[in-house]
């Protein structure tokens, strides 16, 4: 626990000492993302073609994933106390390595995917063993829900360990470390903290469904804010602007952590 609040201290420590940097960064490439967004939904739509929209739906992805792995280095480097000025300096971190990263979130993707179609077959299954004995409809339903929620579950668990990929190419300046290596890296440092990693950033996400949960309310009983589209849109992504350099510092930090505890 204590070394748990001590990891969140120095996380929001260096958010509020360097906030202006953090934030203006997290800014232009949230701005970057919609941007990148709204020219390749402009170019699909002019497009009847399916297999080329997905093949451009994919380009976006990895661009925007690739932007937070830029934004991402330039936090290690922020948090390392070194003197980011440059507003645009996530962009050249984000050139800086391109094919090591798109890999490792491919192979992330694979398994991901792996683990999604087992748990939802062996779900599947269970299902319309249920079926023939109790042939239920509500309970059947219930039972689909609980098997989409538990799927989805196990596969966030079993991909939680190579979070760290991401961070150990980023500080891997001579760019020596592969994709698989780091993947293989992230996961022997994790194996054993995952249930920790998970309660390290329980609080960051019980605060996010708060926000939601008291702007949803107001909504509902007191007057319907989200009828304004501005604010529709606005609040969500004040709230990913704001909440995602403090989990990546989070999790930069945990790593640190985890990496001087292995060396002692």
């Amino acid at each position: 626990m204590e070394e748990r609040n001590l990891i969140r201290k120095q996380a929001f420590d260096v958010f509020f000492i360097r906030f202006p940097v953090v934030i203006i960064m997290m800014l232009i490439c949230f701005a970057l993302t919609l941007t990148i967004n709204f020219i390749t939904k402009t170019i699909a739509s002019s497009l009847s073609n399916q297999y080329i929209n997905t093949f451009i739906s994919i380009i976006q992805t990895l661009l925007t994933l690739q932007l937070m792995y830029g934004y991402n280095k330039t936090l290690i480097r922020i948090n390392s106390n070194e003197e980011v000025r440059d507003l645009f300096r996530f962009i050249k971190d984000a050139k800086s390595r391109i094919k090591a990263p798109i890999l490792c979130i491919v192979l992330i993707a694979l398994v991901a995917s792996l683990y999604m179609i087992v748990t939802l077959f062996i779900g599947s299954l269970s299902i319309s063993l249920v079926s023939t004995m109790d042939n239920n409809p509500t309970f059947i339903h219930t039972l689909s829900i609980f098997t989409a929620f538990v799927s989805i579950f196990i596969t966030i668990y079993k991909i939680i360990p190579y979070e760290f990929a991401f961070i150990i190419l980023a500080k891997d300046e001579e760019k020596k470390i592969s994709a698989i290596q780091a993947l293989k890296d992230s996961k022997n440092i994790l194996k054993n903290h995952v249930f920790d990693y998970i309660l390290l950033l329980l609080p960051i996400l019980l605060v996010f469904l708060l926000v939601v949960t008291i702007f949803g309310a107001i909504n509902v009983y007191v007057y319907e804010i989200f009828s304004n589209p501005l604010i529709y849109y606005a609040m969500p992504a004040l709230l990913l602007i704001i909440l995602t350099p403090i989990v990546r510092l989070i999790e930069i930090n945990y790593y640190d952590y985890l990496i001087s505890e292995n060396n002692k």
